[in-house]
């Protein structure tokens, strides 16, 4: 009986996405901030929502402009994503005050061709 329902209950999630046009990306990047202790921690997050396990590239850069001058930094790597994989890219920190901007970009190719962006941006402009 559960089962029955439940089987239901998905088939309708089916049919409201095919309707409403609402489908999981195929890729997802992400940006995961938290501040501690005056730094900016950084976590790069790709998810692979696709049936096959691919290989891919991705460059992050944070730009950072404050009362101490600009700074750019940047990051770049590969990686194997299996379906339904989530991998930590990369993690960092930044040193940030409250009257810093910075922007954080994150961008994964799959042969040299973009799938996913994330990006972020705090501070007074």
């Amino acid at each position: 009986m559960n089962l029955l329902l439940l089987m239901s209950f998905l088939s309708m999630l089916l049919i409201h996405q095919q309707e409403t046009g609402v489908q999981q990306e195929k890729y997802d990047a992400r940006i995961e901030t938290t501040m501690q202790d005056g730094k900016l921690k950084i976590s790069n997050v790709f998810e692979n929502n696709s049936p096959e396990e691919v290989s891919f590239t991705y460059k992050f850069q944070c730009k950072r402009k404050g009362r101490s001058g600009t700074s750019v930094s940047s990051q770049s790597g590969k990686f194997t994503a299996a379906p339904g994989q989530t991998v930590t890219l990369s993690r960092s920190a930044v040193s940030v005050s409250p009257s810093d901007n910075y922007s954080l970009t994150l961008d994964v190719f799959e042969n040299g061709k973009p799938v996913a962006t994330a990006n972020y941006s705090a501070g007074e402009e």
